[in-house]
């Protein structure tokens, strides 16, 4: 069998799992053939025709739009390119065969997506929601800094909130902690909100500021979490406001790409 019939039954089986597809892909695989992507290895035809359509990507596999089979030296390669808001631009797939023409061996790896096209910043209410809500949902988010001496440090900060469409906030207890002391010569900051239930990131970079206005620095202080507040009864904490410039990461609604002047660069 030509090496781009057995690619085209591999595709078709993707594309469309059925008992029909899986039938006439089987013949076409050796016994020992060996399927490795970033999803996970399988080996034996058995065991290949099982992972055939239960793949995470079974969906975007479905909908993509599939080159034809390319021969390439002794095998043969296919090209699958999703659609927009998939969490990859798509997969190349590099077929091997053995002595008998059957396939032997099957690489897939992920095609990097185009990067979405940047908006100005505007915090969603998923991105409020999440950021809000992260200490309750045990996802809190994570501050990197940098000291005076150029050295980094990573936190998690359960105050940080956002406030306004543009920036976030927090309430820190210590008003000689360390951070307090960084942004004063390097006001720089970096935030990371994960939640691997649903797959959802944000990164936000931004310039950190003390907050001087009291009712500003109330505001904050009572929007955080009880069991924050409870730690600083007396308030005795400095309120701190971060004016973002970027924002990136992926949720339920695709891609995000937020930068701060985008509207004008467009």
């Amino acid at each position: 069998m030509d090496v781009r019939e057995a690619a085209q039954r591999w595709a078709d089986a993707l594309r469309a799992p059925t008992d029909e597809h899986k039938e006439a892909l089987a013949p076409v695989l050796a016994e020992g053939v060996v399927a490795v992507s970033p999803l996970g290895a399988q080996e034996g035809r058995e065991a290949v025709l099982h992972s055939v359509g239960s793949s995470l990507l079974a969906d975007q596999l479905a909908a993509a739009t599939w080159s034809e089979p390319v021969s390439e030296g002794a095998g043969a390669v296919l090209t699958a390119r999703f659609g927009a808001g998939a969490p990859v631009g798509g997969v190349s797939i590099r077929l091997g065969f053995d002595g008998e023409g059957r396939i032997a061996r099957v690489e897939t790896t992920l095609i990097p997506g185009p990067p979405p096209t940047p908006v100005p910043i505007a915090l969603t209410d998923a991105m409020r929601d999440a950021v809000n809500g992260a200490l309750a949902n045990r996802t809190p988010v994570m501050v990197a800094y940098a000291d005076a001496e150029g050295q980094p440090h990573l936190s998690f900060r359960g105050t940080t909130q956002a406030h306004g469409p543009s920036r976030l906030a927090m309430w820190i207890r210590d008003p000689k902690g360390g951070l307090l002391t960084a942004i004063e010569t390097n006001p720089r900051l970096a935030l990371m909100y994960r939640d691997p239930a649903t797959r959802t990131t944000y990164q936000f970079h931004g310039r950190a500021r003390a907050e001087p206005d009291p009712e500003e620095a109330d505001a904050i202080y009572e929007q955080s979490p009880e069991l924050e507040r409870n730690m600083d009864p007396q308030r005795r904490g400095v309120a701190v406001v971060i004016d973002l410039d970027r924002v990136e990461g992926r949720d339920a609604g695709g891609p995000v790409l937020m930068v701060r002047g985008a509207d004008a660069e467009g």
